[in-house]
C-alpha cells in the first residue's frame, strides 16, 4: 500500500492514498469510505491526553545474578589438534616417491615415517567412486575419529589414508578395526 504524507502547515497532514474504512484526525475520525482513494487532514500535534509509550522491561531471567558479566569470547575455542595435516603439493609428491604402503581390508596408506616431526600428519584421499559428497564426508569423519582414538599409535610420520569403494557400507567401528591394523603394521616395520 503505498501513501504519501504532505506536510502542509506545522501543525497539519495531509496524507493521500489508499485509506481504510476510518482515519483518525484527532480525537475524531474521518470517513472516508470503503477501501478508496481518498485524503484526509490530520493534526500533525499529539494531544495533552495521551500518555508516554509503555516499554516493557528487558527479558531476564530472575535467578540470574545481576551485576555486570564478562562478554563472552569470539568464536570456538582453536582445538588440541593431536593429529596434524598435510599441507601443499611437495608433500604429496613425496607420498608417491618416498611412500610405503600399506593395506587392511577396504582401507590403504601411504607412509613416511620421520622422526623430525612432532607427531603423525594425516591427509584422506576418498574419491568420487566411494559415493557422492555425504558419503565420502561420512567416511572421512569416520576415519578421522578413528585416527583421534588411537593418536598414541601414531608414529610421527606423513600419512595419506584412502579407501576403496566397498568402505562407503563400513560402520565406524569397522573401519576403526581396519585402521588398527594397519597400525600395527606400523610397528612392525619401525621397530
Amino acid at each position: 500500500m503505498v501513501i504519501a504524507i504532505h506536510s502542509i502547515r506545522a501543525d497539519e497532514v495531509l496524507v493521500t492514498g489508499p485509506m481504510t474504512l476510518q482515519q483518525h484526525r484527532g480525537d475524531h475520525c474521518v470517513s472516508l469510505g470503503r477501501g478508496g482513494m481518498g485524503e484526509a487532514h490530520l493534526s500533525a500535534e499529539q494531544s495533552a491526553s495521551r500518555q508516554e509509550a509503555r516499554v516493557s522491561r528487558p527479558d531476564e531471567h530472575s535467578r540470574r545474578a545481576g551485576g555486570p558479566q564478562e562478554p563472552p569470547g569470539q568464536g570456538s575455542r582453536s582445538p588440541v589438534r593431536l593429529i596434524g595435516r598435510v599441507h601443499g603439493r611437495q608433500a604429496f609428491v613425496r607420498f608417491r616417491t618416498e611412500g610405503r604402503r600399506f593395506r587392511a581390508g577396504d582401507l590403504w596408506c601411504v607412509a613416511i615415517f620421520d622422526d623430525s616431526l612432532d607427531g603423525p600428519h594425516v591427509a584422506y584421499a576418498i574419491g568420487k567412486p566411494v559415493g557422492p559428497a555425504v558419503v565420502r564426508n561420512l567416511v572421512r569423519r569416520r576415519l578421522r575419529a578413528a585416527a583421534a582414538a588411537h593418536h598414541e599409535r601414531w608414529p610421527a610420520g606423513w600419512y595419506l589414508i584412502g579407501v576403496r569403494p566397498a568402505a562407503a557400507r563400513r560402520s565406524y567401528q569397522e573401519l576403526d578395526a581396519m585402521l588398527v591394523q594397519v597400525l600395527q603394521q606400523f610397528q612392525t616395520v619401525t621397530s
